[in-house]
């Protein structure tokens, strides 16, 4: 399925598993982006998308991944339901080379009941398609709604 919304953002959605693509909300606010993905999926009211939390954490980008990465949204799997979640990952230093760790913050987008287990759990794998190339663990807990 695939919805455009008001803002020209597109969503699709295949079973459990959500993929957002943002092509004009750079500077929007974590609660903003949230909306224009509750929207482009009609869920207002009610919500699978009810849980928001900005999180510290420490990165580890394999060895195998041949590129740095800068700041960006890859796929975060949830290590007890094994679903994928949504997450911007904004590095301290701008980047992370492939073998290397650095802190970065995390805006997690995901059910409520799964932040809860994520947050409890304080870790989750990171993948970009059916590559997983990296891990990260939580250092601090910034903010959460609700």
């Amino acid at each position: 399925m695939e919805v455009v919304s008001r803002n020209g953002s597109t969503a699709h959605r295949t079973g459990s598993f959500h993929v957002l693509f943002w092509s004009s909300v750079g500077n929007c606010r974590t609660g903003a982006r949230s909306q224009v993905l509750m929207s482009a999926f009609g869920l207002s009211g009610h919500s699978m998308v009810d849980g928001f939390a900005e999180v510290v954490v420490e990165m580890a980008l394999l060895a195998t991944v041949t590129q740095r990465r800068s700041d960006y949204r890859p796929n975060h799997k949830h290590p007890l339901t094994g679903e994928f979640f949504l997450g911007g990952i904004v590095f301290d230093t701008g980047h992370i080379d492939p073998g290397q760790t650095a802190l970065a913050r995390v805006r997690l987008i995901t059910r409520l009941e799964d932040l809860d287990a994520l947050l409890q759990f304080g870790s989750w794998s990171i993948w970009e398609g059916p590559n997983h190339v990296g891990h990260a663990r939580i250092i601090e807990l910034i903010s959460r709604k609700p």
